[in-house]
This record gives structure tokens, sequence and C-alpha cells, in this order.
């Protein structure tokens, strides 16, 4: 995930061996921009964003609308591991 192309947070890193880290912090990172980025402050980021993607092309990596399903689908599964539906 890159925030305008200023900010990598990369939530899963492959190392040398092949295997794949969770970085918590850098996920934190995410729901705490995402927060921020509420209300009218993601009306100007969509803005903004739209102005980039319109010279650079589509985003590549994750945006921050996309943080909200993702969330969502977590916590969907969360309530499926512990019995709920």
């Amino acid at each position: 995930m890159i925030w305008l192309g200023r900010v990598d947070l990369r939530l899963m890193e492959t190392q040398l061996s092949g295997e794949q880290v969770f970085q918590r912090r850098q996920y934190d990172a995410m729901l705490l921009f995402n927060e921020l980025l509420s209300g009218p402050a993601l009306g100007y980021w969509q803005n903004i964003d739209t102005a980039v993607e319109t010279f650079v092309g589509e985003s590549d990596t994750m945006r921050v609308p996309e943080v909200t399903s993702l969330r969502e689908l977590q916590l969907l599964e969360n309530k499926r591991a512990i019995g709920q539906s």
C-alpha cells in the first residue's frame, strides 16, 4: 500500500527464505491513515487520487477506500472463527 507514492506500507513482506511475515506496525499505520482520511478529508484525497490516476494510471497497490472493505472482511472472518454468524 502506497499513499500518494510517499509512504510504502508493506502489510505482508516476503523474506529471502520465502517466508511471509505480517507487519503489524504497518497494518496499524494503515488503520490510522484510514481514520484520518474519513469524512471531508476522504473527498479531498479522492480528488487528488483521481488527478494522479489521470496522469500516472491506475494504482497497483491498495487504496484508501479498500481499507474499509479489508476491515469488514476481517471482522467477518473473526466472527466465523469464533462461531458467530
